[in-house]
């Protein structure tokens, strides 16, 4: 199997970075009483972009601005949502407050959405360029999604910001928060109505890594 061309790495993590740097962007716009903690992140992110334009990045390099770049993104990210919810980093395994309980659960089922396009592409979702072979994990899938999470997470930041989501609506036990009956019930609504246009971008994605694929060998080189 012919895999990505080196370029194709670089423009996941890229794509991601600008797509990142864009919410912040936007959110700057709507809350400037967070305008120095967001412009801040857009500085970091906007250096990161500059970097990655040569496309000259080996993966560990690549992985590298990746990480700095989350971290910048989420200690400005953090900052939009109220502070009674708890968010103050990214944290998982489990989620210890309602909005990485909500990113959780929607990277989660936007995961099974970006396996479903590489199958309906013809391509074996474990069989990734930028994420390794690890366990049960489907790495191809992991790398379409990358891009497309920046964009969950403004749709998981308008579901608290409407009052869709409240923190009343999560239970916290065992170190732990999740979701409980009346919350996930308006959660899955707006998954439904949300996950069209999603499912759409995640298979025009998987096409194009099937395109890759199949190019020539000499073409890859």
């Amino acid at each position: 199997m012919v895999n990505f061309q080196p370029a194709s790495t670089n423009e996941i993590v890229r794509l991601k970075i600008y797509r990142q740097y864009r919410l912040l962007a936007r959110l700057r716009h709507q809350r400037p009483d967070l305008r120095l903690a967001l412009s801040h992140g857009m500085q970091s992110l906007q250096t990161l972009l500059a970097s990655l334009m040569s496309g000259a990045d080996d993966l560990a390099s690549l992985r590298g601005k990746e990480g700095a770049a989350a971290a910048a993104y989420f200690q400005a990210f953090t900052q939009v949502f109220a502070p009674a919810l708890g968010f103050n980093n990214r944290n998982r395994r489990p989620p210890l407050d309602p909005v990485n309980a909500c990113l959780s659960l929607s990277y989660t089922l936007f995961y099974q959405e970006a396996v479903n396009a590489l199958k309906i592409s013809g391509l074996d979702p474990a069989l990734g360029c930028y994420h390794e072979l690890y366990g049960q994990r489907d790495s191809l899938a992991c790398d379409i999604l990358e891009p497309i999470r920046p964009l969950i997470d403004a749709w998981v930041y308008r579901l608290f910001q409407g009052h869709l989501l409240r923190r009343e609506d999560f239970n916290f036990a065992n170190d732990a928060c999740l979701l409980h009956a009346s919350g996930k019930t308006r959660f899955y609504e707006a998954f439904r109505g949300c996950v069209p246009a999603y499912r759409r971008l995640l298979r025009r994605y998987a096409q194009l890594a099937a395109d890759v694929v199949c190019q020539p060998e000499h073409a890859c080189g």
